[in-house]
C-alpha cells in the first residue's frame, strides 16, 4: 500500500464518500471500488487501479499493479464477484496511516522474484523513519482538543452543580454566569 500512498498525508483521502476507494474490491464502471473496469469493448478493456493517490510515484505504482496482476495469473488466483452498488457500504479495508501501509511491505518475500529484497528493505526503512518522525509531532488540533475537552467538562460540571442555570452563549453571559 505504501507504494500507492507514500506519505503520511496520503491516507487522509481514504474515507467514505471522498471519491477515493476504501477497499480493493472491483466492479464494472464502479467509481467507489478500488479496481474499476470501465464499460468498453474487448479491444479497449482495461483495469483502473484507483487506490493510488496523486502523490504516488507513477513508475512504482504501475510496476506494483502489473506485478500483482502477473503474480495473480501465475498463481491461478480467481477474482471475487464484482461489487454491485457502492463499495462505501463495505468495511474500510485499506490502511489508514503510513505505519500500517508499510507493515505488509516489510513482510514481502521478493514477490516471486519481481522485487529485490534490498529495495524492499531500503524502502520500508525510509517510510518507517518518516512515520516515526511524523508520530512525534503534536499537531495544533491535538494541542487544542484536550483544552476543549476540559472546557466542556468544566462547563458541564458547573451546570450540573448549579441547578436552575441554563446553558448560555457567550453573547448572553452576564456577571452571574458560571466561570470556567
Amino acid at each position: 500500500m505504501s507504494l500507492f500512498a507514500p506519505n503520511v498525508n496520503s491516507y487522509r483521502r481514504i474515507s467514505r464518500h471522498s471519491s477515493a476507494p476504501i477497499n480493493v474490491h472491483w466492479g464494472y464502471d464502479n467509481r467507489t471500488a478500488g479496481l474499476r473496469v470501465p464499460m468498453s469493448g474487448p479491444e479497449a478493456r482495461r483495469v483502473e487501479n484507483r487506490v493510488g493517490g496523486a502523490d504516488a510515484n507513477p513508475y512504482l505504482a504501475i510496476a506494483a499493479s502489473l506485478a500483482c496482476g502477473y503474480l495473480g495469473m501465475v498463481e491461478g488466483l480467481r477474482p471475487s464477484e464484482p461489487i454491485a452498488g457502492s463499495a462505501y457500504d463495505l468495511a474500510i479495508a485499506l490502511p489508514r496511516n503510513l505505519g500500517r501501509g508499510v507493515a505488509p511491505a516489510a513482510r514481502v518475500q521478493a514477490a516471486g522474484g519481481l522485487v529485490r529484497r534490498s529495495f524492499v528493505l531500503a524502502y520500508t526503512a525510509v517510510k518507517e523513519a518518516e512515520y516515526e518522525t511524523f508520530a512525534q509531532v503534536i499537531s495544533s488540533w491535538e494541542r487544542g482538543a484536550p483544552a476543549l475537552e476540559r472546557l466542556a467538562g468544566a462547563a458541564f460540571i458547573g451546570l450540573a452543580l448549579s441547578p436552575g442555570r441554563r446553558l448560555r452563549y457567550k453573547a448572553d453571559m452576564g456577571p452571574d454566569a458560571p466561570r470556567i
